[in-house]
């Protein structure tokens, strides 16, 4: 059963796992009011190999961080037909420009808008 539902998203199941493992953490910070800004998760997502999801190759050096965490929804998002959310790239969008706390530190490289699974 397990091996059904990753081949869904064009994962293993050791894959999708570590993926619900790491949303998981994503998913109890947002709900405990936890910090997401300047954090990195211990738990990473396994990716495919490179070159099968060119989006997720692009954001592979943050997945330890926020924005990483955030493009496998938006990825898991694509991948099954369903609207790719507006929401997460317009907050990114807002984000104030301040030296003291940049954007990088929530993992979002500099070319994140050029990426399909992040364009309005």
């Amino acid at each position: 059963m397990q091996d059904r539902v990753a081949d869904v998203f064009g994962l293993s199941a050791p894959q999708f796992e570590s993926w619900m493992k790491a949303l998981e953490i994503v998913r109890n910070a947002c709900a405990h009011h936890g910090r997401l800004f300047n954090r990195v998760y211990t738990k990473t997502p396994k990716l495919p190999a490179l070159g099968r999801f060119p989006d997720l190759d692009n954001a592979g050096l943050s997945m330890n961080r926020t924005f990483g965490q955030l493009t496998l929804i938006q990825h898991m998002r694509e991948s099954q037909g369903i609207r790719r959310s507006r929401l997460l790239p317009s907050v990114l969008k807002t984000y104030p420009v301040l030296k003291a706390l940049p954007i990088s530190h929530v993992g979002v490289p500099d070319d994140w808008e050029a990426s399909s699974l992040w364009a309005v």
